[in-house]
C-alpha cells in the first residue's frame, strides 16, 4: 500500500503576528478572576458567582492568575514591556512582607521615570488595589505610597485575611478592626483618595474613620464619581454620610440611627445590600433606607451573615413586598439549614436566590425541601440555588422520587428551580433569567 506524504509538525516559535493591543487582551482574558476588575457588584442572575457582595476574594483563583501574569513577563524583554501591565492591575496585599516589597518596587520605579526611564510608574497601571492584612500587622509606612496610584477604579481595603477553609469555603482569619484601632489604615485611605478620588469608582472598606460622621463625609467628597460603596464597620451608615452623586449601590448595616439624617432617596441607587448587623440589633436602619429608597431598588440582597438572626429579622421581613414594588432580584445569604420557610416565602421579586455560607451536606436535603413546599411563591417565581452543592443535591432527590411532592410543584408551574449557572433543575427543567 502506498504511503501518504509524511508530515512534519515544526514547534511554533514565532507567535501569530497580531497587534500587541490584540495580545494583551487575549492575555487579559487569560488570567482574569471573575469579577475582580467589575465596578458594580454583579447580580448572580446575570453572571454565575457564589460570592456575597461582602465576601473575601478566593484566594486560589488570585494565587492562580498571579503565577500566570508572573509567568507571562518572564517570557522574554518584549513580553515583560507588553504584560506588565496585566501584572500590576490588581495588586494584592496579604502580609507586612508582601506590603514593604510593593512599597520598595513602587517607589523605585517612581524614581527611575523622574530620573528619565521610558514608560509611566508602575503605580500607573494599578486599577484595583486590595489590602487584605491581619489584624495584628502594622505598615506605618504604607501611607507613603498613596499618591502613586492615579489611576485607581477599585479600592478594597479591609482589615482582614482571607483563608480557604478544607470545605473549599472562604472565612476570616482576623477581626475586621476599627479606624481608631489602625490609624495607618486612615492616613492611607485620605492618600490615596487625594490621588485618585476622581477616578475612584469602588470603594470597599473594613471601616471609616470610627463613629466620625464629620471626617468620613469628608473622605466620601474626595470620591465624586463613586458607583460602588460597601463597607464591613457598623457604625457608620451611608444614609447618615455625604452622598457621592453618582452612587448606584449600597450596604446598609444596622446603625443608621441619626435622627437629623435626610429620609430622600439616592437619585442613582438601584441596587442595595442589606447586612446582618448583628444579633438582636434593631431593624430600624433596614426599614427606614426601605421606606424611602424601596420603590427606586431592582435588586436586593438580603445578607444574614449571623445564624439565629434571620428569625428574629422575620416580622420586619414581611414588610419588603410592600417597601419595594418594583425589585426584580431578590438575594437571601443564610449561614446554613435549617432556614425559617417565612424568609424564603417572600413574593416581593419574580426571581429569588437563595446562598448558605456553609453549604448543606448531600443528606440535608429534607429541610430546604420541606422550607421551599411551605413558601408561598409568585406564580412561576423562578428560586436559583446559588450554590452549586445545592443544585446538585435537589438534583438527586429528583431524580430519586420522580413523584415527589417537591416535582409536582415544580410540573404544576407552583414555582421554577434553578442551580447556580440558571440551568433548570426538574421535571420540565429549562434554563431562564
Amino acid at each position: 500500500m502506498a504511503r501518504g506524504p509524511e508530515i512534519v509538525v515544526k514547534p511554533l516559535h514565532v507567535l501569530p503576528p497580531l497587534a500587541p493591543e490584540i495580545w494583551l487582551d487575549i492575555l487579559e482574558w487569560a488570567t482574569i478572576v471573575p469579577g475582580l476588575m467589575d465596578i458594580d457588584v454583579p447580580d448572580p442572575f446575570d453572571s454565575p458567582t457564589t460570592l456575597t457582595p461582602n465576601d473575601p476574594w478566593p484566594v486560589d483563583e488570585l494565587k492562580a492568575s498571579l503565577r500566570l501574569r508572573l509567568a507571562l513577563v518572564r517570557v522574554s524583554k518584549s513580553w515583560h514591556a507588553m504584560t506588565t501591565p496585566i501584572l500590576y492591575r490588581c495588586l494584592v496585599v496579604r502580609t507586612k512582607k508582601a506590603a514593604e516589597r510593593i512599597i520598595q518596587t513602587l517607589r523605585d520605579s517612581h524614581a527611575r521615570v523622574r530620573e528619565g526611564s521610558a514608560g509611566p510608574p508602575l503605580g500607573h497601571w494599578v486599577h484595583h488595589l486590595m489590602i487584605a492584612l491581619p489584624a495584628h500587622e502594622r505598615v506605618e509606612n504604607f501611607g507613603a505610597v498613596a499618591s502613586l496610584f492615579p489611576n485607581l477604579q477599585i479600592l478594597t481595603a479591609n482589615s482582614i485575611t482571607m483563608v480557604t477553609l478544607p470545605t473549599g469555603q472562604y472565612a476570616y482569619e482576623g477581626p475586621v478592626t476599627t479606624s481608631k484601632e489602625r490609624p495607618w489604615q486612615m492616613s492611607f485611605l485620605r492618600g490615596v483618595l487625594a490621588a485618585s478620588g476622581k477616578s475612584l469608582l469602588r470603594l470597599c472598606v473594613g471601616g471609616l474613620p470610627y463613629h466620625d460622621r464629620v471626617a468620613a463625609s469628608a473622605l466620601l467628597q474626595m470620591a465624586p464619581n463613586l458607583r460602588t460603596l460597601l463597607t464591613l464597620d457598623d457604625s457608620l451608615c451611608p444614609i447618615d454620610l455625604f452622598r457621592p452623586p453618582k452612587l448606584a449601590t449600597l450596604n446598609i448595616h444596622g446603625s443608621c440611627n441619626d435622627a437629623n439624617a435626610v429620609n430622600e432617596p439616592f437619585p442613582f441607587v438601584r441596587h442595595a445590600v442589606l447586612r446582618d448587623p448583628g444579633f438582636y440589633r434593631s431593624s430600624e436602619a433596614w426599614l427606614r433606607f426601605l421606606t424611602f429608597q424601596g420603590p427606586s431598588l431592582t435588586t436586593l440582597h438580603l445578607d444574614f451573615f449571623m445564624h439565629g438572626f434571620a428569625e428574629f429579622m422575620r416580622g420586619d421581613i414581611s414588610s419588603i413586598e410592600i417597601l419595594c414594588p418594583n425589585l426584580k432580584h431578590l438575594f437571601i445569604y443564610f449561614l446554613r439549614l435549617p432556614v425559617p420557610f417565612s424568609l424564603i416565602a417572600i413574593p416581593a421579586a419574580p426571581h429569588l436566590g437563595i446562598h448558605f455560607r456553609e453549604p448543606p451536606t448531600l443528606d440535608a436535603s429534607t429541610p430546604l425541601v420541606e422550607a421551599l413546599l411551605r413558601a408561598e411563591f409568585l406564580p412561576r417565581q423562578v428560586v436559583r440555588l446559588l450554590n452549586p452543592e445545592v443544585g446538585h443535591m435537589l438534583r438527586g432527590y429528583l431524580h430519586e422520587d420522580v413523584n415527589s411532592e417537591l416535582a409536582r410543584a415544580i410540573a404544576s408551574g407552583r414555582f421554577g428551580l434553578q442551580d447556580h449557572r440558571g440551568q433548570g433543575i426538574g421535571p420540565l427543567a429549562s434554563t431562564s433569567s
